[in-house]
């Protein structure tokens, strides 16, 4: 594509090609925008992902040594090399460049560079100050001014991790974290788990938090408990409680430990009822045994 072939008057590119305009940037960096509109009123395009106007190397600042040719979207492990520098090469002639950078929707850094090599980050004849990013998405927006007429624009993104060589893991804040599933004494994680050990664990205290409800759900009054005569006749028959998996499924398919502790703590509720309703046969052949005794020391 011709330089030129997507601009207006010398300007951003425009939805209905009626808008022309020119900028003017001062020496300080400070710029003043006149804009001429006719006709219709239109907005500017630009979209993230463009880089027609110039290429981009990502430079060792302190080796002053280009590392690698930026392309949009490109990621970069700080652990590698974290001391940097950004330089753009024009594609045809210019006299100042203008970096604009931005991280997390917020403009941090701006430089105007007026002789090549042009550095984002200053440089004295190649000479690269040095800039040190954090993890996290940077946008770069790259203006290309003649005279003080903007000829184009370019905009791209790189994103920096800080992965150590030879690992796997990330850390931010002194916490390691991975997105992917680990296994330890094993190489294989079933599907749908984080996370295997094929051996012993041992912890002072384990958190686990389950989703759905607690089994107080049995004290409420529509709780279908089966009575003792319908439990004895589950438990001939299937040989466990209800709900409470067979040894069979247990050796095949292990136990989840919130699931578990939430089914027992049902079975205790459920005793906590039966021995509510042995109380009541209880009290009621106490009253029988005394209303007995009474009739019978009457007698005497």
């Amino acid at each position: 594509m011709n330089r030129n072939s997507h601009k207006v008057g010398g300007c951003r590119p425009c939805s209905l090609k009626l808008f022309k305009g020119f900028r003017f940037v001062f020496g300080t960096g400070r710029e003043l925008r006149i804009t001429f509109y006719i006709g219709l009123f239109c907005l500017p395009m630009m979209s993230i992902g463009q880089m027609t106007e110039g290429t981009y190397n990502l430079i060792d600042a302190e080796m002053d040594t280009v590392l690698v040719q930026i392309n949009d979207g490109m990621i970069w492990n700080l652990a590698d090399i974290g001391s940097l520098n950004l330089q753009a090469v024009n594609s045809y002639t210019v006299d100042q460049v203008v970096f604009e950078v931005s991280y997390q929707g917020s403009v941090i850094h701006s430089q105007s560079e007026g002789v090549a090599p042009y550095a984002a980050f200053v440089d004295i004849s190649g000479d690269y100050e040095i800039w040190q990013p954090v993890k996290g998405t940077y946008t770069f927006e790259v203006d290309y001014i003649l005279n003080g007429t903007l000829q184009g624009t370019d905009v791209f993104t790189i994103t920096f991790i800080n992965i150590p060589y030879g690992s796997i893991w990330d850390e931010d804040n002194g916490t390691a974290h991975y997105s992917g599933e680990v296994a330890i004494g094993t190489t294989v994680v079933p599907s749908g788990f984080k996370m295997a050990v094929n051996g012993k664990l041992i912890a002072e205290e384990v958190q686990v938090q389950l989703n759905g409800s607690w089994p107080d759900y049995v004290f409420l009054d529509y709780y279908d408990l089966l009575s003792l005569s319908e439990l004895k006749e589950y438990i001939r028959k299937h040989g466990h409680l209800p709900k409470v998996p067979s040894a069979e499924e247990v050796r095949a398919e292990g136990l989840s430990l919130g699931d578990m502790d939430k089914l027992l703590l049902e079975k205790v509720e459920e005793l906590t009822l039966y021995l509510f309703q042995q109380q009541d046969v209880l009290l009621r052949q106490q009253n029988q045994i005394e209303a007995l005794q009474e009739l019978l020391d009457q007698k005497d």
